[in-house]
């Protein structure tokens, strides 16, 4: 048991040591948004994002608005469906009625144009 808590401890060093060292690396990026005299309404109106940025940008806010006029078409053409479904079945009701109506209406009657 003493060999194996050896040999974990000698890998996990073993492990650790590029991480460590990797750590040390210098990655820090220093970011000037606002000058040190200056007011963050400065910042706000001063950042610009790069060409590609802005080139980007608007090809997703295209896309979203294509989606959601897209999305807008379809779900007025659902409704219109729907509107002409009910308007078709209301139709054919009606039509029914009046026909069982004529029909009765036609057994009705007694000879001579009389009720």
């Amino acid at each position: 048991m003493k060999t194996l808590t050896r040999y974990s401890l000698i890998i996990m060093v073993a492990l650790l040591l590029p991480a460590i060292s990797h750590a040390n690396d210098d990655l820090e990026v220093t970011l000037e948004a606002v000058p040190a005299n200056g007011s963050p309404d400065v910042a706000i109106s001063d950042i610009e994002l790069p060409a590609e940025a802005r080139h980007e940008a608007r090809e997703n806010a295209q896309f979203g608005l294509d989606t959601a006029n897209e999305a807008r078409r379809m779900r007025e053409q659902r409704e219109q469906m729907d509107r002409d479904f009910g308007r078709n079945f209301g139709d054919g009701v009606s039509d029914e009625a009046r026909e069982r109506a004529g029909e009765r209406a036609g057994d009705m009657q007694v000879p001579g144009g009389r009720r």
